[in-house]
């Protein structure tokens, strides 16, 4: 995460100097994620950075994180009491793509880009008070289709829809949410 945001940071930076010689618009936005991987609920933050010019395209640039934390009980047939298992994900992803604006009121984007995963199970066994644990770290590509809505000039409203599906040390890790943000246009 910490090299996602000195990406966009000296991205931000680099072109902070010329952006503000024209007249662009700007758009700084945050929100919440919602949805699942591997079936379980997941919960998370999006930020994102948009930059347009007087024509109708644009670039967004987004850092995402997300979290799972599940638990549940089985009957392993070598015990007589309830084992349990915790499911636990955390995914970080950079998102960047293009935007084009259909009215002044009204845009559509598409992103694309690294998405870090780490997976863990932990089956417990309380008769023999023992763990077994299985960790996934994986990077993949996730990519978000969206609509961006202006009601007035200051104000954005986004709705977005986030997807990554992928195999790794025979686990299947898909993640498919939704994302809400609020931004200020400048």
């Amino acid at each position: 995460m910490n090299k996602s945001a000195l990406i966009l940071i000296s991205f931000a930076l680099s072109y902070s100097s010329t952006l503000h010689a024209y007249d662009k618009t700007h758009t700084l936005s945050a929100g919440y994620i919602y949805g699942k991987i591997k079936g379980n609920t997941a919960k998370g933050e999006i930020i994102s950075y948009r930059y347009e010019t007087e024509n109708t395209w644009g670039i967004l640039i987004s850092l995402l994180r997300l979290n799972t934390n599940h638990k549940e009980y089985f009957i392993d047939p070598r015990f007589t009491t309830p084992s349990t298992i915790k499911y636990r994900t955390k995914t970080t992803g950079l998102l960047i793509g293009p935007t084009y604006r259909i009215t002044p009121e009204i845009s559509v984007y598409a992103q694309l880009g690294p998405n870090k995963l780490k997976y863990q199970e932990d089956k417990h066994h309380p008769k023999i008070n023992t763990t077994d644990s299985h960790i996934v770290n994986t990077t993949s590509v996730i990519g978000q289709i969206g609509i961006d809505y202006n009601p007035v000039k200051n104000i954005s409203f986004s709705l977005g829809y986030l997807y990554s599906d992928t195999t790794a040390n025979k686990r299947h890790l898909e993640l498919s949410v939704l994302q809400l943000s609020l931004g200020f246009r400048f």
